[in-house]
């Protein structure tokens, strides 16, 4: 349940036996809960930097969401696995994978793009909801940031380390400025 927040998808994967391999299953159209970001001190820094990399990337003021698409088929989760794909189906249109992609899953932020003022609007000074913004406004729109790849083609990439993902990542996707727009991720050098 931890995983894919479904308890129909829990009592479906036991009942067939297949419950251990569903943990490590990831594929479109079955959304799994996302792993969130922790802040850490410098003092947490020094510990994590003698075992693992770490990386740094701008908080976005948004909503948690998944994209998955297979064959030119969109969906659009959110943390929760909930199905906004009706809602926010315009953005397809304008989603631009590289030839070698039929079939991705990403993980990012969908946050509220101002066509006017060419920027991101924050939650606090908007009541604009972008899970329920409308694809005919003409002065909001939704746009996705991907930070981290989940699969592609086949292949789950939950195992793989971050600093792979983000590499693939920056390779698949063709920025749209207000549609969809990578997250920059720093790696962290030292402590300080």
């Amino acid at each position: 349940f931890e995983r894919y927040n479904h308890l129909s998808k829990v009592c479906e994967f036991v009942e067939t036996g297949v419950a251990e391999r569903a943990l490590k299953e990831v594929k479109p159209f079955l959304p799994i809960r996302a792993m969130l970001s922790q802040k850490v001190t410098s003092e947490t820094n020094k510990n994590f930097l003698e075992k693992y990399e770490l990386f740094a990337e701008t908080k976005m003021d948004g909503e948690r969401f998944q994209i998955h698409m297979e064959n030119g088929v969109f969906k659009y989760y959110s943390r929760n696995a909930h199905d906004y794909s009706a809602g926010l189906s315009d953005m397809s249109h304008h989603i631009k994978f590289k030839s070698v992609v039929h079939s991705i899953v990403l993980d990012g932020e969908m946050l509220v793009w101002s066509r006017k003022d060419k920027r991101f609007l924050t939650k606090g000074e908007s009541d604009v909801d972008v899970k329920r913004l409308d694809s005919n406004n003409h002065n909001y729109r939704p746009c996705f940031c991907p930070f981290d790849i989940i699969y592609l083609n086949g292949v789950s990439y939950m195992e793989r380390p971050y600093s792979d993902r983000t590499k693939i990542l920056e390779n698949l996707i063709t920025d749209e400025e207000g549609v969809i727009m990578r997250v920059a991720s720093t790696k962290v050098r030292d402590s300080e």
